[in-house]
C-alpha cells in the first residue's frame, strides 16, 4: 500500500511541476552588452555576443556584433533573433546604452537586468 501511494505521489509531482526544456549552450547567443538608439522613430539596436574560447592557457573571448532597425524595440529583436541562427540570451547582459532618457521601457520590454546603464547624448 506504501509503494502504491508513493508512486502515486512521484507521478503526480512530476505532472505539476514543469521541467524546462533543454537549450545546448552551442545554440544560444549570450548576449552582454545591449545598444538601443532611437533616431527618426526608429530604434537602432547593437547586440554583442560573448563568446567563449577554451585554449590551453583558459579561456578566451570572442565577440561578434548584430545591428538592426526598426520602428518599435520588439520588431527589432524578432528581426535580430531571425538574422542569428541562435536563439538570443539577453537575461545575462550587463548593460545597457542608450539615448532615451526613461530606460524603463527598454528593461521591461526586454525583460532584462543590466548591471550598468549608460545614457549617451546624440
Amino acid at each position: 500500500m506504501k509503494k502504491i501511494i508513493l508512486i502515486i505521489l512521484i507521478v503526480l509531482e512530476l505532472s505539476i511541476i514543469k521541467i524546462p526544456s533543454y537549450k545546448e549552450l552551442n545554440n544560444l547567443a549570450i548576449i552582454e552588452e545591449i545598444k538601443v538608439i532611437k533616431e527618426n522613430n526608429k530604434y537602432t539596436i547593437t547586440l554583442k555576443e560573448i563568446i567563449p574560447i577554451k585554449e590551453n592557457d583558459g579561456i578566451n573571448y570572442k565577440y561578434k556584433y548584430y545591428k538592426e532597425s526598426s520602428n518599435s524595440i520588439t520588431d527589432t529583436i524578432n528581426k535580430l533573433n531571425n538574422q542569428t541562427k541562435k536563439k538570443l540570451y539577453l537575461k545575462k547582459a550587463k548593460s545597457l546604452t542608450t539615448n532615451i532618457i526613461n530606460s524603463n521601457n527598454i528593461i521591461k520590454e526586454l525583460d532584462i537586468k543590466p548591471k550598468i546603464i549608460n545614457h549617451i547624448n546624440y
